[in-house]
Protein backbone atom coordinates (compact mmCIF):
# COMPACT_ATOMS: atom_id res chain seq x y z
CA UNK A 1 0.00 0.00 0.00
CA UNK A 2 1.39 3.41 -0.57
CA UNK A 3 0.35 6.43 1.28
CA UNK A 4 -0.84 9.32 -0.74
CA UNK A 5 -0.51 13.02 0.32
CA UNK A 6 -2.15 16.04 -1.67
CA UNK A 7 -0.98 19.24 0.09
CA UNK A 8 -0.95 23.02 -0.98
CA UNK A 9 0.60 26.10 0.59
CA UNK A 10 -0.18 29.17 -0.65
CA UNK A 11 -0.14 33.19 0.47
CA UNK A 12 -3.40 34.76 0.23
CA UNK A 13 -4.27 37.99 1.58
CA UNK A 14 -5.92 36.53 4.30
CA UNK A 15 -2.04 34.89 5.35
CA UNK A 16 -1.14 31.63 4.65
CA UNK A 17 -3.26 29.16 3.53
CA UNK A 18 -2.74 25.64 6.19
CA UNK A 19 -1.62 22.79 4.21
CA UNK A 20 -4.47 20.05 3.73
CA UNK A 21 -3.70 16.37 4.01
CA UNK A 22 -6.07 13.44 2.69
CA UNK A 23 -5.13 9.97 4.30
CA UNK A 24 -6.69 7.07 2.35
CA UNK A 25 -8.38 4.08 4.67
CA UNK A 26 -5.76 1.56 4.70
CA UNK A 27 -3.10 3.53 5.52
CA UNK A 28 -1.71 5.89 8.31
CA UNK A 29 0.25 9.03 8.29
CA UNK A 30 4.11 8.50 9.51
CA UNK A 31 3.97 11.29 12.43
CA UNK A 32 7.28 10.84 13.40
CA UNK A 33 9.15 11.43 9.91
CA UNK A 34 6.25 13.54 8.61
CA UNK A 35 7.44 12.48 5.10
CA UNK A 36 6.22 10.48 2.05
CA UNK A 37 7.23 6.90 2.21
CA UNK A 38 5.29 3.66 2.48
CA UNK A 39 4.09 2.92 5.15
CA UNK A 40 1.34 0.22 5.38
CA UNK A 41 -0.28 -1.69 7.85
CA UNK A 42 -1.10 -5.54 7.94
CA UNK A 43 -4.52 -6.37 8.06
CA UNK A 44 -5.45 -6.76 11.93
CA UNK A 45 -6.23 -10.03 13.32
CA UNK A 46 -8.10 -10.98 16.43
CA UNK A 47 -9.35 -13.64 18.54
CA UNK A 48 -12.10 -13.95 20.77
CA UNK A 49 -10.06 -13.22 24.64
CA UNK A 50 -10.59 -17.05 27.03
CA UNK A 51 -12.04 -16.71 30.35
CA UNK A 52 -12.42 -18.35 33.26
CA UNK A 53 -14.63 -18.51 36.10
CA UNK A 54 -15.67 -20.91 39.22
CA UNK A 55 -18.22 -23.43 39.84
CA UNK A 56 -21.81 -21.47 39.94
CA UNK A 57 -20.37 -18.55 39.02
CA UNK A 58 -22.20 -16.18 36.03
CA UNK A 59 -20.20 -15.57 33.04
CA UNK A 60 -17.96 -12.89 32.86
CA UNK A 61 -17.74 -10.17 30.06
CA UNK A 62 -16.06 -11.38 27.17
CA UNK A 63 -13.65 -9.49 24.70
CA UNK A 64 -11.68 -9.36 21.79
CA UNK A 65 -8.07 -9.60 21.57
CA UNK A 66 -4.95 -9.50 19.05
CA UNK A 67 -3.90 -12.48 17.45
CA UNK A 68 -0.03 -12.86 17.88
CA UNK A 69 0.75 -12.22 13.80
CA UNK A 70 -0.74 -8.50 14.25
CA UNK A 71 2.98 -7.12 13.21
CA UNK A 72 5.38 -5.90 16.68
CA UNK A 73 3.33 -3.22 16.49
CA UNK A 74 0.08 -5.37 16.76
CA UNK A 75 -1.30 -3.26 14.26
CA UNK A 76 -2.96 -0.29 15.99
CA UNK A 77 -2.15 2.92 15.13
CA UNK A 78 -1.87 6.05 17.78
CA UNK A 79 -4.21 5.23 20.30
CA UNK A 80 -6.40 2.96 18.95
CA UNK A 81 -7.74 -0.06 20.91
CA UNK A 82 -9.63 -3.22 20.19
CA UNK A 83 -12.18 -1.90 23.50
CA UNK A 84 -13.16 0.93 21.44
CA UNK A 85 -12.72 -0.24 17.81
CA UNK A 86 -14.95 -3.50 18.11
CA UNK A 87 -16.89 -2.30 21.39
CA UNK A 88 -20.00 -3.15 19.50
CA UNK A 89 -19.55 -6.01 18.73
CA UNK A 90 -19.00 -7.68 22.21
CA UNK A 91 -22.38 -7.89 22.93
CA UNK A 92 -22.74 -10.47 20.74
CA UNK A 93 -19.65 -12.84 22.04
CA UNK A 94 -21.79 -16.22 23.56
CA UNK A 95 -21.25 -19.32 25.18
CA UNK A 96 -23.14 -22.23 26.00
CA UNK A 97 -22.37 -21.89 29.39
CA UNK A 98 -25.14 -21.37 32.50
CA UNK A 99 -24.55 -21.19 36.01
CA UNK A 100 -24.76 -24.76 37.34
CA UNK A 101 -23.40 -26.29 34.77
CA UNK A 102 -20.73 -28.63 35.04
CA UNK A 103 -16.94 -27.76 35.00
CA UNK A 104 -14.87 -28.02 32.35
CA UNK A 105 -14.22 -25.79 29.09
CA UNK A 106 -17.09 -24.05 27.16
CA UNK A 107 -16.24 -22.30 23.62
CA UNK A 108 -16.83 -18.48 23.58
CA UNK A 109 -18.10 -17.73 19.66
CA UNK A 110 -19.05 -14.78 17.51
CA UNK A 111 -23.02 -14.80 17.14
CA UNK A 112 -22.97 -13.95 13.73
CA UNK A 113 -20.74 -14.10 10.61
CA UNK A 114 -17.34 -13.05 11.02
CA UNK A 115 -17.06 -11.18 8.03
CA UNK A 116 -19.53 -8.50 9.62
CA UNK A 117 -16.98 -7.32 12.10
CA UNK A 118 -15.48 -4.05 10.30
CA UNK A 119 -13.63 -0.81 11.79
CA UNK A 120 -12.55 2.30 10.41
CA UNK A 121 -9.41 2.03 8.49
CA UNK A 122 -8.65 -1.05 9.53
CA UNK A 123 -9.47 -4.93 7.61
CA UNK A 124 -10.33 -7.07 10.76
CA UNK A 125 -9.79 -11.16 10.38
CA UNK A 126 -11.11 -13.24 13.50
CA UNK A 127 -8.35 -16.31 13.78
CA UNK A 128 -10.28 -18.22 16.28
CA UNK A 129 -13.11 -18.91 19.64
CA UNK A 130 -12.24 -18.19 22.79
CA UNK A 131 -12.64 -20.73 25.69
CA UNK A 132 -14.73 -20.13 29.02
CA UNK A 133 -12.73 -22.37 31.66
CA UNK A 134 -15.45 -23.56 34.40
CA UNK A 135 -12.85 -24.07 37.10
CA UNK A 136 -14.23 -26.42 40.63
CA UNK A 137 -15.24 -24.16 43.29
CA UNK A 138 -13.00 -24.23 46.67
CA UNK A 139 -14.80 -24.65 49.35
CA UNK A 140 -11.89 -24.44 51.99
CA UNK A 141 -12.67 -21.45 53.68
CA UNK A 142 -16.40 -21.28 52.66
CA UNK A 143 -18.26 -20.50 55.68
CA UNK A 144 -21.59 -21.55 53.99
CA UNK A 145 -20.31 -24.98 53.97
CA UNK A 146 -21.57 -26.73 57.00
CA UNK A 147 -20.40 -30.69 57.68
CA UNK A 148 -22.62 -32.24 60.51
CA UNK A 149 -21.16 -34.98 61.86
CA UNK A 150 -23.13 -37.42 64.71
CA UNK A 151 -22.20 -36.78 68.57
CA UNK A 152 -21.04 -40.01 70.37
CA UNK A 153 -17.97 -40.10 73.11
CA UNK A 154 -15.18 -42.37 71.57
CA UNK A 155 -12.77 -43.80 73.43
CA UNK A 156 -9.18 -45.57 72.65
CA UNK A 157 -9.33 -49.17 72.36
CA UNK A 158 -6.80 -49.55 69.83
CA UNK A 159 -9.49 -49.57 66.53
CA UNK A 160 -9.98 -46.63 64.48
CA UNK A 161 -13.39 -44.22 65.57
CA UNK A 162 -15.06 -43.67 62.68
CA UNK A 163 -18.06 -40.65 63.41
CA UNK A 164 -20.84 -40.70 60.93
CA UNK A 165 -21.47 -37.61 58.77
CA UNK A 166 -25.09 -37.26 58.21
CA UNK A 167 -25.07 -34.39 55.91
CA UNK A 168 -22.86 -31.82 53.90
CA UNK A 169 -24.62 -28.90 52.67
CA UNK A 170 -23.37 -25.14 50.75
CA UNK A 171 -25.30 -22.10 51.64
CA UNK A 172 -28.18 -25.04 52.92
CA UNK A 173 -28.20 -26.94 49.84
CA UNK A 174 -27.28 -30.72 50.55
CA UNK A 175 -24.16 -32.10 48.52
CA UNK A 176 -23.77 -35.38 47.39
CA UNK A 177 -21.86 -38.28 48.76
CA UNK A 178 -19.58 -39.32 46.00
CA UNK A 179 -20.32 -37.12 43.60
CA UNK A 180 -19.33 -33.20 45.17
CA UNK A 181 -17.48 -35.10 48.54
CA UNK A 182 -15.92 -37.97 50.23
CA UNK A 183 -15.09 -38.97 54.08
CA UNK A 184 -12.16 -39.69 55.49
CA UNK A 185 -9.75 -39.62 58.90
CA UNK A 186 -6.89 -38.36 60.49
CA UNK A 187 -5.05 -39.63 63.44
CA UNK A 188 -8.88 -41.64 64.52
CA UNK A 189 -6.31 -44.03 66.49
CA UNK A 190 -4.27 -42.62 69.42
CA UNK A 191 -5.89 -40.71 72.12
CA UNK A 192 -6.26 -37.02 72.92
CA UNK A 193 -4.38 -35.91 69.76
CA UNK A 194 -4.81 -32.49 68.79
CA UNK A 195 -5.33 -33.17 65.27
CA UNK A 196 -7.93 -36.16 65.42
CA UNK A 197 -10.72 -34.86 62.58
CA UNK A 198 -13.00 -36.11 60.19
CA UNK A 199 -12.10 -34.82 56.61
CA UNK A 200 -14.51 -34.02 54.02
CA UNK A 201 -12.77 -33.95 50.77
CA UNK A 202 -14.43 -32.09 47.83
CA UNK A 203 -14.44 -33.30 44.70
CA UNK A 204 -16.34 -32.85 40.93
CA UNK A 205 -17.43 -30.02 40.72
CA UNK A 206 -15.41 -28.93 43.87
CA UNK A 207 -12.52 -28.61 45.54
CA UNK A 208 -10.64 -28.03 48.99
CA UNK A 209 -11.22 -29.79 52.21
CA UNK A 210 -13.12 -29.68 55.44
CA UNK A 211 -12.13 -30.91 58.65
CA UNK A 212 -14.19 -31.29 61.54
CA UNK A 213 -12.91 -32.05 65.05
CA UNK A 214 -13.41 -34.83 67.47
CA UNK A 215 -11.77 -36.43 70.55
CA UNK A 216 -11.06 -39.59 71.28
CA UNK A 217 -10.59 -40.44 75.16
CA UNK A 218 -8.36 -42.33 77.14
CA UNK A 219 -9.62 -45.95 77.65
CA UNK A 220 -9.77 -48.03 80.18
CA UNK A 221 -9.87 -51.86 80.55
CA UNK A 222 -11.41 -54.42 83.32
CA UNK A 223 -8.46 -56.41 84.36
CA UNK A 224 -8.36 -59.11 86.49
CA UNK A 225 -5.35 -60.66 88.83
CA UNK A 226 -5.43 -64.42 89.32
CA UNK A 227 -2.58 -65.81 92.20
CA UNK A 228 -1.99 -69.69 93.68
CA UNK A 229 -1.43 -69.53 97.33
CA UNK A 230 1.48 -71.20 98.62
CA UNK A 231 2.61 -72.58 102.04
CA UNK A 232 4.49 -70.41 104.42
CA UNK A 233 8.53 -70.69 103.39
CA UNK A 234 7.51 -72.49 99.96
CA UNK A 235 6.79 -69.34 97.67
CA UNK A 236 8.16 -69.95 93.94
CA UNK A 237 7.83 -68.05 90.95
CA UNK A 238 4.88 -70.37 90.46
CA UNK A 239 3.25 -68.28 93.28
CA UNK A 240 3.50 -64.81 91.67
CA UNK A 241 0.71 -62.72 90.73
CA UNK A 242 -0.48 -62.09 87.44
CA UNK A 243 -2.92 -59.92 85.53
CA UNK A 244 -5.86 -60.67 82.82
CA UNK A 245 -4.57 -57.45 80.29
CA UNK A 246 -2.55 -54.90 79.95
CA UNK A 247 -2.45 -51.36 78.79
CA UNK A 248 1.49 -51.14 78.10
CA UNK A 249 1.80 -49.13 82.01
CA UNK A 250 3.50 -49.99 84.74
CA UNK A 251 1.98 -52.69 86.73
CA UNK A 252 2.77 -52.32 90.62
CA UNK A 253 0.82 -55.33 92.69
CA UNK A 254 -0.64 -54.17 96.35
CA UNK A 255 -1.34 -56.72 99.18
CA UNK A 256 -3.59 -56.62 102.51
CA UNK A 257 -3.87 -58.78 105.02
CA UNK A 258 -7.38 -59.41 106.56
CA UNK A 259 -8.45 -60.76 109.63
CA UNK A 260 -11.42 -62.24 108.17
CA UNK A 261 -11.53 -66.20 107.99
CA UNK A 262 -15.39 -66.85 107.59
CA UNK A 263 -16.29 -65.29 104.74
CA UNK A 264 -16.10 -66.70 101.19
CA UNK A 265 -13.67 -65.20 98.75
CA UNK A 266 -16.37 -63.79 96.72
CA UNK A 267 -17.72 -62.37 99.76
CA UNK A 268 -14.53 -60.97 100.61
CA UNK A 269 -14.30 -59.85 96.86
CA UNK A 270 -17.76 -57.80 96.80
CA UNK A 271 -16.82 -56.11 100.10
CA UNK A 272 -13.55 -54.84 98.82
CA UNK A 273 -14.65 -51.53 97.98
CA UNK A 274 -15.21 -50.45 101.37
CA UNK A 275 -11.85 -52.03 103.40
CA UNK A 276 -9.29 -49.84 104.58
CA UNK A 277 -6.76 -49.85 102.46
CA UNK A 278 -4.04 -47.53 103.85
CA UNK A 279 -2.02 -50.76 105.66
CA UNK A 280 -1.54 -52.03 101.63
CA UNK A 281 2.12 -52.94 100.55
CA UNK A 282 3.86 -53.96 97.22
CA UNK A 283 5.68 -55.80 98.88
CA UNK A 284 5.11 -59.95 99.09
CA UNK A 285 3.83 -61.00 101.97
CA UNK A 286 5.67 -63.62 103.67
CA UNK A 287 3.82 -64.63 107.05
CA UNK A 288 0.89 -67.12 106.80
CA UNK A 289 -2.64 -64.99 106.84
CA UNK A 290 -5.36 -64.77 104.16
CA UNK A 291 -4.28 -61.61 101.73
CA UNK A 292 -6.26 -59.21 99.23
CA UNK A 293 -3.69 -58.96 96.05
CA UNK A 294 -4.76 -56.26 93.45
CA UNK A 295 -3.14 -54.62 90.52
CA UNK A 296 -2.45 -51.24 89.69
CA UNK A 297 -1.06 -50.09 85.78
CA UNK A 298 0.13 -46.47 85.82
CA UNK A 299 -1.61 -44.38 83.45
CA UNK A 300 0.26 -44.37 79.71
CA UNK A 301 -0.69 -42.20 76.75
CA UNK A 302 -3.76 -43.59 75.84
CA UNK A 303 -5.87 -45.28 78.70
CA UNK A 304 -6.02 -43.82 81.90
CA UNK A 305 -4.46 -45.81 85.20
CA UNK A 306 -6.46 -48.97 86.06
CA UNK A 307 -7.62 -50.78 89.10
CA UNK A 308 -7.37 -54.51 88.80
CA UNK A 309 -10.33 -56.26 90.66
CA UNK A 310 -8.78 -58.49 93.82
CA UNK A 311 -8.19 -61.91 94.41
CA UNK A 312 -7.98 -63.92 97.64
CA UNK A 313 -5.21 -65.61 97.75
CA UNK A 314 -3.77 -67.64 101.60
CA UNK A 315 -0.47 -68.38 103.07
CA UNK A 316 -0.86 -71.55 104.88
CA UNK A 317 0.98 -72.42 108.41
CA UNK A 318 3.40 -74.77 108.64
CA UNK A 319 2.57 -78.51 110.54
CA UNK A 320 5.00 -79.19 113.54
CA UNK A 321 4.14 -82.49 115.66
CA UNK A 322 6.09 -83.48 118.05
CA UNK A 323 4.88 -87.13 119.81
CA UNK A 324 7.00 -88.50 123.55
CA UNK A 325 8.18 -91.77 122.71
CA UNK A 326 6.42 -94.28 124.21
CA UNK A 327 8.04 -97.13 126.67
CA UNK A 328 7.32 -99.88 128.87
CA UNK A 329 8.99 -100.77 131.95
CA UNK A 330 7.88 -103.90 134.02
CA UNK A 331 6.57 -102.93 137.66
CA UNK A 332 9.83 -102.80 140.36
CA UNK A 333 8.19 -100.22 142.77
CA UNK A 334 10.62 -97.07 140.64
CA UNK A 335 9.29 -94.11 139.09
CA UNK A 336 10.50 -94.24 135.84
CA UNK A 337 10.19 -91.44 132.90
CA UNK A 338 11.36 -90.67 129.56
CA UNK A 339 12.39 -87.40 127.93
CA UNK A 340 12.18 -88.55 124.36
CA UNK A 341 10.47 -87.15 121.62
CA UNK A 342 9.82 -87.46 117.81
CA UNK A 343 9.64 -83.92 115.41
CA UNK A 344 7.43 -84.61 112.24
CA UNK A 345 5.37 -82.76 109.79
CA UNK A 346 6.02 -79.68 107.18
CA UNK A 347 9.55 -79.12 109.66
CA UNK A 348 10.48 -75.70 109.94
CA UNK A 349 11.77 -72.67 107.80
CA UNK A 350 15.38 -70.96 107.89
CA UNK A 351 16.84 -70.78 111.08
CA UNK A 352 12.97 -71.40 112.65
CA UNK A 353 13.04 -73.62 115.25
CA UNK A 354 12.68 -74.62 118.76
CA UNK A 355 14.41 -73.36 121.43
CA UNK A 356 13.65 -75.63 123.99
CA UNK A 357 11.31 -78.87 124.22
CA UNK A 358 10.46 -80.34 127.47
CA UNK A 359 8.78 -83.88 127.69
CA UNK A 360 7.06 -84.46 131.18
CA UNK A 361 5.51 -87.77 132.94
CA UNK A 362 6.56 -90.48 135.38
CA UNK A 363 5.08 -94.08 136.24
CA UNK A 364 5.45 -95.74 139.09
CA UNK A 365 2.55 -98.52 139.56
CA UNK A 366 1.00 -100.80 137.02
CA UNK A 367 -0.71 -98.75 134.62
CA UNK A 368 -0.31 -95.90 132.02
CA UNK A 369 0.09 -92.83 131.76
CA UNK A 370 0.33 -89.78 129.09
CA UNK A 371 2.86 -87.29 128.71
CA UNK A 372 3.16 -83.76 128.78
CA UNK A 373 5.46 -81.89 126.32
CA UNK A 374 6.00 -78.06 126.19
CA UNK A 375 8.33 -76.26 124.33
CA UNK A 376 9.93 -73.35 123.71
CA UNK A 377 10.60 -71.18 120.43
CA UNK A 378 13.91 -69.02 119.00
CA UNK A 379 12.99 -65.14 119.00
CA UNK A 380 13.00 -65.28 115.01
CA UNK A 381 10.18 -68.32 115.16
CA UNK A 382 6.69 -66.68 114.56
CA UNK A 383 3.80 -69.30 116.08
CA UNK A 384 1.85 -67.84 113.86
CA UNK A 385 3.61 -69.09 110.89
Amino acid sequence: RTLFVTSSCRNTDAGIEQAQYKVRKDVAYDRKNRDNEDNALDDIEVLIDDAAIGYMQSAPAFGFGLGDNSGSDKGLVGEDTLDTLLSAYVEKLVTDYTPGDDIGDYEIRYDGSASEITADNYDITLLSNGTLSVNAMNLTDVEGVVVSVEENDYYYDGTAKTPAVTGVTLSGNSLRLGDDYTVGYQNNIQAEKSDTAVVITFTGNYTGTKTVPFAIKKGGKQVSVAITGWKYGERTSDNNPAISDTTGGTVTFYYLKTSDITSTDDELVAGFGSVDKTARTSVIPVDAGRYYVWAEIAATDNYETVVSSPAIFTIQKRKIVLSSNSVTWPYDANAHSDSSYTQTGDGFVGEDGFQSVSVTGTITDIGSIENAITYKLTKATKADN
